[in-house]
């Protein structure tokens, strides 16, 4: 369009000075080419803020994904608000962490066997010669809005960068408190063993077996015990 536009100010010049040296106005000429110039100056406008004369071809990428985190069997997604209020969803592929746009986009979350992120971006594109050729020296392809898939599997869970911050403490919090209870039930079971067994006190097999009994038991206990509880804190956000 700008070649055309140029050609119609050319024509309306020319135009102009034929009039000026005939002393006689040459109206198709100008008129023609005034027509040709407002024409082609409303298409640059129009294809300045529009897809004009662009074809909407969308993009469509999907990929395997990973939990962002991950604590004992859970498995989760986290989420940040973006700046203009909308969720941005974080993810693993590979060992490297992602995260989904949120300027011009929106993401869809639902549930499925495997966990995948399908990207739809819509782009507009000048696929024919014409449109090309009306383009020329401007922007023949156009980015708009970018839609996210987002599958994730029926254990994993979706939840803010600070609720999972929140359970990776009660983790913490339980592991902390092992060593102690550990040490506790040695001490007790020992002396309950020693008074029906007056030989376990020197029987240092007796005592090692007793002792990694005693740590599996407290470990499970502490585990099934967190489990639980993340469980609860879990479905409570839900």
């Amino acid at each position: 369009m700008i070649l055309l536009l140029v050609l119609g100010i050319v024509i309306v010049v020319v135009g102009i000075l034929r009039s000026v040296k005939h002393d006689s106005i040459r109206w198709v000429p100008i008129i023609s080419g005034m027509v040709l110039a407002i024409l082609m100056g409303v298409g640059l406008y129009t294809a300045h803020h529009s897809n004009f004369l662009l074809t909407k071809v969308p993009l469509d990428k999907t990929q395997k994904i990973k939990p962002a985190s991950e604590l004992l069997d859970f498995k989760f997604i986290t989420t940040e608000k973006g700046s203009n209020g909308e969720n941005r969803y974080t993810y693993k592929v590979g060992n490297k962490a992602y995260q989904t746009l949120t300027q011009n986009a929106e993401t869809t979350v639902k549930t499925g066997d495997k966990a995948t992120l399908e990207t739809i971006v819509t782009t507009y594109q000048a696929k024919s010669l014409f449109s090309r050729f009306m383009l020329f020296g401007e922007t023949k392809l156009k980015t708009g809005k970018t839609n996210y898939v987002l599958t994730v599997p029926k254990d994993w869970d979706v939840l803010t960068s600070a609720q999972v911050k929140e359970l990776q403490k009660m983790v913490k919090d339980s592991n902390n408190g092992i060593t102690d209870e550990v040490a506790n039930q040695v001490k007790k079971q020992f002396a309950d063993r020693a008074k029906d067994d007056e030989n376990f006190l020197k029987d240092k097999d007796a005592q090692q077996k007793l002792q990694t009994e005693i740590v599996n038991k407290v470990k499970s206990e502490r585990q099934a015990n967190l489990e639980k509880a993340l469980n609860e804190k879990i479905q409570s956000w839900q």
